[in-house]
């Protein structure tokens, strides 16, 4: 027991008041409580010590218990996407949300909560909502909208390999831009007239530096019908394809619920640089707010299988063919006439060839002192030709060989000290001749290539493995598989290495260089690509 039990009452007293301020100065400023929200969100807190350690905040509402969603540190703000979804799921649906922010000090502990209630309202209410819209687009002559572009690509292998990951990373990145629209004419139930001005744009894949997109700085004139078709005003005139992606709307009134079925134009890819068409199925999904103004929800469905596609990347590109489906969310202020938000989740599946993508990067990268590549590649050994072989495979020059398998090239004879075998090859003495290629005596002839005495002859040249499958040519090959090919060689048994530059053995031929000289086996490839497009501003 302490000599002084009164110290120790004073340190928990004062330890237990410094606790009760520093919960009493946790804060969230922003939004007010029991405030209706919708859309983003901006959620703001207040700690006692502002300098040091961070916030999380956390959430609970429909289909959300309490769930840790971000922590922050000053000025101790997250911006809450009411909308965002996961697939065709709405992440956060419309009712009442506790919000709350928990202060946490440099070493992780907890030194005040508070939280606040807010009802999210995004879809129209009763009253507000029409029992019944037809969209139709409708500009008005001098009004400029302002629109942000965002786009991401995340690609992964279906089937995990270290080896190419690092590979498949380069081709990861980000689209933003920003374009203006400029009413040039009066829709009055027609086509109007538009300037549609890219003012900035760019594009990263991987660790490279920012790329312009085509057609920063410039400005297109457009045609948008009152269907939401996008046309150029006189034939060959260019289009701002990232400004151009609509969807055709039909030409009769819809309640929610609601399918048609119409072209919608779209971009495959956050790096594409042409619009491209599809036949997609619409529905009336709601009606909502979206950026503060009153719109209708359209959910479309779209597909398509076996599409030529360039896909950029870090320093070089995959041309593949995909397969793809996607999902689009449309948001048209119906009172005003014009799309004002979309947004594009596109999945693709296709192979890529991943020497390919790496230009032509060479095998020796990790390891060290290996200036020449493996063989079949730049710069490599080139092919077998010039080495000492083992016997069998391809001939090494004028020196001897291995009695029954293939001869030197010289007068090799068998093995020393021992009679001939009867022919140039020689063979075992006191048996039966090997024949012109030399064999194990007493047995069938190895066939001019050599061969194990009483099977299959070795083959041409290129020599093999007796009573398998040639050799092949003088790129020579593991005895008993396919041939290695041309004179870049390839691994035995596989696919040719291909022309001068060869190729990773049993891959697709390669070039003149590279890493199978531009191609190696494929790799199955899972690409998701999104693309939204957003009104920032109306005047």
């Amino acid at each position: 027991m302490s000599r002084h039990p009164w110290i120790v009452l004073l340190v928990m007293t004062l330890l237990g008041h410094a606790t009760l301020v520093l919960a009493q100065e946790v804060s969230i400023t922003s939004p007010a409580s029991g405030s209706t929200v919708r859309g983003l969100v901006k959620i703001q807190g207040v700690k006692p010590d502002p300098e040091s350690g961070w916030m999380s905040f956390k959430l609970e509402g429909p289909g959300q218990k309490d769930e840790f969603v971000a922590a922050v540190i000053k000025p101790y703000i997250w911006v809450w996407d009411t909308t965002a979804r996961d697939q065709d799921k709405r992440l956060f649906p419309d009712g009442m949300y506790t919000i709350r922010a928990v202060a946490q000090s440099p070493a992780g502990a907890a030194i005040g909560e508070t939280s606040i209630q807010v009802t999210v309202a995004n879809n129209l209410g009763p009253g507000e909502a029409p029992s019944s819209v037809r969209l139709k687009v409708n500009y008005t002559r001098g009004h400029e909208y302002k629109y942000d572009v965002e786009g991401s690509r995340v690609v992964s292998l279906k089937e995990p390999n270290p080896f190419l990951q690092p590979l498949v990373d380069q081709f990861t990145g980000v689209l933003e831009a920003l374009y203006v629209d400029t009413s040039l004419t009066t829709s009055s139930g027609g086509p109007a007239l538009l300037r549609k001005r890219l003012v900035e744009g760019w594009t990263r894949w991987g660790r490279e530096k920012p790329k312009n997109v085509s057609g920063v700085g410039k400005s297109f004139i457009q045609v948008l019908t009152a269907e939401g078709r996008v046309e150029v005003k006189r034939t060959g005139d260019p289009l701002l394809e990232l400004g151009s992606l609509t969807l055709e709307l039909p030409d009769r009134p819809l309640r929610v619920g609601d399918t048609w079925s119409s072209d919608l134009w779209l971009l495959l890819d956050p790096a594409d640089d042409k619009r491209h068409h599809v036949r997609a199925q619409h529905k009336l999904d709601g009606f909502q707010w979206y950026s503060g103004i009153k719109t209708a929800r359209i959910v479309s469905k779209f597909e398509a299988k076996d599409v030529d596609l360039l896909v950029p990347g870090q320093g070089s590109s995959w041309r593949v063919v995909t397969d793809y489906e996607g999902t689009r969310y449309s948001y048209f202020a119906y009172e005003a006439g014009r799309f004002v938000g979309i947004e594009d989740e596109i999945n693709h599946e296709y192979e890529a060839y991943m020497a390919q993508a790496t230009g032509g990067m060479s095998m020796s990268m990790g390891m060290s002192g290996m200036e020449a590549g493996m063989p079949g590649m730049e710069p490599g050994m080139p092919g077998m030709p010039g080495v000492p072989e083992v016997p069998g495979m391809m001939p090494g020059g004028p020196g001897g060989g291995m009695p029954g398998m293939m001869p030197g090239g010289g007068p090799g004879g068998g093995m020393p000290g021992m009679m001939p075998g009867g022919g140039p090859g020689g063979g075992m003495p006191g048996m039966m001749p090997g024949g012109p290629g030399g064999g194990m005596p007493g047995m069938m002839p190895g066939g001019p290539g050599g061969g194990m005495p009483g099977m299959m002859p070795g083959g041409g040249p290129g020599g093999g493995m007796p009573g398998m499958m040639p050799g092949g040519g003088p790129g020579g090959g593991m005895p008993g598989m396919m041939p290695g090919g041309g004179p870049g060689g390839g691994m035995p048994g596989m696919m040719p290495g291909g022309g001068p530059g060869g190729g990773m053995p049993g891959m697709m031929p390669g070039g003149a260089g590279g890493m199978g000289g531009g191609s190696t086996m494929p790799a199955k490839i899972e690409a998701k690509g999104t693309v939204t497009i957003k009104v920032t501003e109306v005047s």
